[in-house]
């Protein structure tokens, strides 16, 4: 296997710009190079990238939260709501087939390469630069709202904030994905953050979870390909570092486009590898 951390390096270090530039996707493209790049089984593929995602995200998180791009009190509220549904996801991950689980894996694919898709075409996508403004009172047709109105959205929100967690950690327990690009669509459309701010707080939300489901994992982690995990974990890091800086001057619906497209591509060798096994 020692022939292969060349190549586990240049992979790790592209997938952690991707990952650090856009808030998530390391799993979602890590999972399948192991799977069919290294010949890594199902299982252990999902449990490696736990453990890899889970560390090179909490630190591209403290590199964002060192600019004032990590809401960390969001993201702990995140991961914890979302303790149930990872566990439920690991456990179900466990009774079904490996080429299924892959091929579930590859539709997934799809799915999130669709929205982004989607959201890159956006022409009137916010500003990925604005930041967010806490302590303000909610405003309604210019006016601030009454403290009625603001109760009610506040307890909107959580129940909003409860039901994305526990959907987007039943998928990272269940793929042994980070959940980056579930994460970062409902810290935006369902909770209004600004997307620079949303990355950050995946990063960080991701770490968590990576976390959360490797607890369930642990006695997988002895028949882990070591010397192959640290590889990819260091190139990853580096990668998500430099992908910080990618993403604070490429514009967010060019590189949401180019990734949609990349997922496309990623999910189709996915499933046509599937199909063959």
């Amino acid at each position: 296997m020692l022939t292969a951390l060349p190549a586990a390096v240049l992979a790790g270090v592209l997938i952690g710009v991707v990952m650090g530039a856009l808030g998530g996707g390391g799993a979602v493209l890590l999972v399948p190079v192991l799977a069919f790049g290294f010949g890594v089984d199902a299982v252990p593929a999902t449990t490696m990238s736990l453990v890899v995602v889970g560390i090179s995200s909490l630190v591209s998180a403290w590199s964002s939260g060192r600019r004032g791009l990590v809401d960390a009190r969001m993201a702990g509220a995140f991961v914890l709501c979302g303790v149930l549904g990872s566990a439920l996801g690991t456990r179900l991950s466990h009774l079904v087939d490996g080429d299924l689980l892959l091929a579930m894996f590859g539709g997934l694919l799809l799915v999130i390469a669709a929205l982004m898709v989607r959201r890159g075409r956006d022409a009137g996508a916010s500003d990925p630069g604005v930041p967010v403004h806490r302590g303000q009172p909610d405003v309604v047709d210019g006016a601030a709202a009454p403290a009625g109105a603001h109760r009610v959205a506040h307890r909107t929100r959580w129940g909003r904030l409860v039901g994305a967690a526990t959907g987007v950690s039943l998928l990272t327990g269940f793929f042994g994905v980070g959940g980056g690009f579930a994460i970062v669509p409902a810290l935006t459309l369902l909770l209004r953050v600004p997307m620079r701010m949303a990355v950050g707080t995946s990063l960080l939300v991701i770490a968590g979870n990576c976390l959360t489901s490797l607890v369930w994992r642990w006695p997988t982690l002895a028949r882990l390909d070591w010397p192959l995990t640290m590889a990819l974990t260091v190139a990853m890091v580096v990668g998500g570092l430099l992908g910080g800086r990618v993403g604070r001057r490429v514009p967010a619906p060019r590189l949401q486009l180019a990734f949609g497209i990349l997922l496309v591509l990623v999910a189709a060798v996915t499933l046509v590898q599937t199909l063959r096994t």
